[in-house]
């Protein structure tokens, strides 16, 4: 990967390029700074979608910058794969199974989000 001014450079290249060639929209994974991304929106032709990282603007501020779309790629599995691993280790050292069941949402909870 690019960095620094080769890098923007870079990315309006390919940006343009993808646009040319009829996409709908562009995703730019790696950058976190605001000035940056406010550059890249601007720059780009295209709706503009990036990674969430820790650290970063929050959504609300990074729509104010011209970013159309947030993904969060395999960030809500390691959360919950983190969840499973406590709940566990709490279950093998205490062994006791209300570790398990106190740890997460019941199917109501998850019908609801993800109906």
């Amino acid at each position: 990967l690019a960095e620094g001014a080769p890098a923007l450079a870079e990315t309006l290249e390919r940006a343009e390029l993808y646009r040319a060639a009829g996409a709908d929209g562009i995703f730019v994974p790696g950058p976190t700074d605001e000035a940056l991304l406010e550059t890249l929106a601007r720059e780009i032709a295209l709706p503009l979608n990036v990674m969430g990282r820790g650290g970063m603007a929050p959504a609300a501020k990074l729509q104010t910058l011209g970013v159309r779309r947030l993904s969060s790629a395999t960030a809500p599995f390691r959360a919950a794969y983190g969840a499973l691993a406590r709940a566990v280790e709490a279950y093998l050292a205490s062994g006791d199974a209300a570790a398990l069941a106190d740890a997460g949402k019941g199917a109501p909870d998850l019908n609801k989000r993800f109906g």
